[in-house]
């Protein structure tokens, strides 16, 4: 939906609801009024999910007000799939959410997720399914509660489950997505054998750049690179010098999409990278690769500035 668009279906939403709350003042409330109700307040609450004009801290807290209300009215015997939608909708929004505690919005996303599958089967909404099966996954990826190396084993399992159902001849730019966070999760394991996992990071991202391009998705292929470039750095397999080539060559193409001005947390986290790639790398001259390592990290501290995030200025400095 474009944001054109998402404005009217805020304004249309909010008008019908405002039309129906005023009918309900003035007479008792027949069953097909409370329907139009319910339905307005859940498509308000998604349409400020996905807004992107006002700040998005305030569309989020609107759309999850609206989404609750619905729920409270739209059980799971009255209408299970629309339940499972808004159930759906709501980890969404509580996983994007600015406000309040970032674990509390986690684990309230997890529920509503998981509340959702309860309803959505494989068999009978195997698209629905899968797309519940990619969001647990990257909660699950994130999440700051339990064990870290038990919610990367749980993301696993839920991008792959997500994979049964997205193919690259289906769904190509999902499936290439899903590959680039399932390449994310093996590179950052703790179970298993390291070097096994940094192998499985570096097949599924690159069979993700396979599909996802420069253009028209620069952030989804820039994450891409730099992800792969990590997997490369960490690497224990082959040659260790060409392992740091490949990754300065990924982090080089990242920093094509990955501009200060668009996109300065990828930018700063790209540099950082490519100061430690440099700093490290056994081909070229020591002086200039220290050089173009303090470049780097000299670019990511003019953004982590010791006022404005003083632990990664410390880490980075």
């Amino acid at each position: 939906m474009f944001p054109r668009e998402q404005e009217d279906a805020v304004l249309l939403c909010d008008n019908h609801l405002k039309s129906c709350k005023l009918k309900c003042h003035e007479a008792p409330l027949p069953a097909l009024l409370r329907a139009l109700e319910l339905r307005t307040d859940d498509g308000l609450g998604s349409a400020y999910v996905a807004r992107l004009r006002e700040a998005r801290a305030d569309n989020l807290e609107k759309g999850i007000v609206h989404l609750e209300a619905a729920l409270t009215i739209w059980t799971r015997e009255v209408d299970a799939e629309n339940w499972a939608r808004t159930h759906n909708n709501l980890g969404i929004a509580y996983w994007g959410r600015v406000r309040g505690a970032r674990t509390d919005n986690q684990e309230r996303a997890i529920a509503h997720f998981e509340a959702a599958l309860t309803v959505l089967a494989r068999a009978a909404a195997p698209r629905g399914w899968a797309q519940l099966q990619n969001n647990l996954a990257i909660v699950y990826l994130n999440r700051a509660r339990g064990r870290a190396a038990a919610n990367i084993e749980t993301a696993i399992t839920h991008f792959e489950a997500a994979l049964d159902v997205f193919t690259r001849e289906t769904d190509p730019q999902f499936w290439a997505q899903i590959e680039n966070n399932l390449g994310t999760a093996y590179d950052s394991r703790l179970d298993g054998d390291p070097s096994e996992n940094r192998e499985k990071a570096i097949v599924h991202l690159e069979a993700a750049l396979t599909v996802l391009a420069r253009e028209p998705t620069p952030l989804e292929w820039g994450s891409a690179q730099s992800n792969l470039a990590s997997a490369y750095l960490n690497r224990t397999r082959g040659d260790r010098a060409d392992n740091q080539e490949k990754a300065i060559e990924h982090l080089q193409a990242a920093l094509t999409v990955f501009t200060r001005e668009g996109f300065p947390q990828p930018w700063v986290k790209t540099q950082t990278i490519l100061g430690n790639a440099y700093a490290d790398r056994i081909r070229d001259k020591r002086a200039g690769n220290l050089e173009k390592a303090a470049a780097a990290y000299a670019a990511a501290l003019s953004v982590f500035t010791r006022d404005a995030f003083p632990l990664d200025h410390m880490t980075t400095a």
